[in-house]
């Protein structure tokens, strides 16, 4: 039993790195195009109600099938109104586990 729980544990983490170095990279990714590219590829429609775009599978975490997200909201500053909070979510289901394992980076993009 030891062994058992000592293997789910050690999985699970080890895809938990997977998970927060796959929204890592696709934040970097983001940063590196610019807020003007950014604000093109990823345009908000309605300035009161966050966006949601979900990246082009499939995504795998270990053996798991992933999803990747993209949540952009418009956050009106009083120096600069158009600030853009981002946030990536990596959402997967690990084998013989109830529900889903989530892993969520934040950042703020600005002009």
């Amino acid at each position: 039993a030891i062994y058992f729980n000592a293997s789910l544990i050690t999985t699970s983490s080890s895809h938990k790195r997977i998970a927060v170095e796959m929204a890592n990279l696709r934040m970097e990714d983001l940063r590196a195009m610019g807020y003007t590219a950014f604000d093109a590829a990823y345009p908000v429609s309605n300035p009161a109600v966050p966006e949601v775009f979900t990246d082009a599978g499939p995504l795998t975490v270990g053996n798991a099938a992933a999803v990747r997200t993209i949540t952009v909201e418009n956050v009106p500053q009083a120096a600069n109104p158009n600030y853009k909070k981002i946030t990536v979510n990596v959402t997967w289901t690990e084998s013989g586990q109830a529900g889903a394992r989530e892993v969520e980076l934040k950042s703020v993009f600005a002009p």
